[in-house]
């Protein structure tokens, strides 16, 4: 099973004590959270000291040039998703998320849902493309409605994006998926082999709490149960605030094995 650790819990200088986690345990970075040579010191750390664990990188997401719904200068857009590259191949990683939109202070309209949805999907096929001649694995990840914005799709839409374009693979956040009255189990049946990875974290159903597993409302065992008749060699991140400790994550991703095998 393979099982990672966000570098969402341990910001800034707390960064360097992600090498106290279990070595089996894989790492996520959230790129612009650090830049290049942040990121680099990181990880050969990391992976000097022995990690076996797989790695993948969270893409830029945060500020105008990066909504990908309404950015107007593309070559700009793609430029700042391919900083990580780099860092992509020096330490061998399978997936890099990307999100399809920022949050909306407002709920579209439906023209601007229409407009803004036809945008993604091109941007989207676009990126895909150039991802896959640099070698590079990308992964489409949901967003969350209502406390914290407005996204462009329901459950239906998101799966739309995936059935216009076959080559897309995709990521799903628990966290985010619940708060948006998604069915995750129908998604996982849905994408199957598609479906590369997960960020898992509980919330209480109102605001995207980024809780540790079991203390919030999502039903674990009918995830788990999807995972493994349709998903069994996808990646499961733990995307948790700043909070846990390095043996709590080790704590929690027992209880993940745990529950995959049922």
């Amino acid at each position: 099973m393979d099982i990672r650790v966000s570098s969402l819990g341990f910001w800034g200088p707390m960064g360097f004590s992600m090498h106290k986690l279990d070595k089996d345990l894989g790492l996520e970075i959230f790129y612009e959270w650090g830049g290049s040579t942040y990121w680099d010191l990181i990880l050969e750390q990391n992976y000097k000291e022995g990690r076996t664990g797989g790695f993948s990188i969270h893409a830029p997401f945060q500020g105008d040039i990066l909504e990908m719904s309404l950015c107007e200068d593309e070559a700009a857009l793609e430029a700042y998703l391919r900083e990580p590259f780099s860092l992509y191949h020096k330490y061998n990683a399978d997936g890099y998320v990307v999100h399809m939109n920022g949050p909306y202070p407002s709920l579209p309209t439906p023209r601007q849902k229409a407009e803004r949805l036809k945008r993604v999907t091109e941007r989207l096929d676009k990126m895909n493309r150039i991802c896959r001649r640099e070698g590079v694995n990308m992964q489409v990840e949901n967003l969350a409605f209502g406390t914290g914005g407005y996204t462009l799709c329901d459950q239906a839409g998101f799966l739309g994006i995936f059935a216009e374009n076959p080559d897309l693979d995709c990521i799903i956040d628990t966290g985010h998926a619940v708060l948006a009255g998604m069915d995750i189990f129908e998604i996982q049946r849905a994408l199957k082999g598609r479906l590369k990875a997960y960020h898992i974290h509980d919330n209480d159903g109102v605001r995207d709490g980024h809780q540790r597993i079991q203390t919030g409302v999502i039903d674990w065992q009918r995830f788990f149960e999807g995972s493994r008749l349709y998903t069994p060699d996808a990646a499961f991140v733990m995307e948790y605030n700043p909070g846990p400790g390095t043996m709590e994550y080790g704590e929690d991703a027992e209880r993940m094995r745990q529950l995959f095998k049922g």
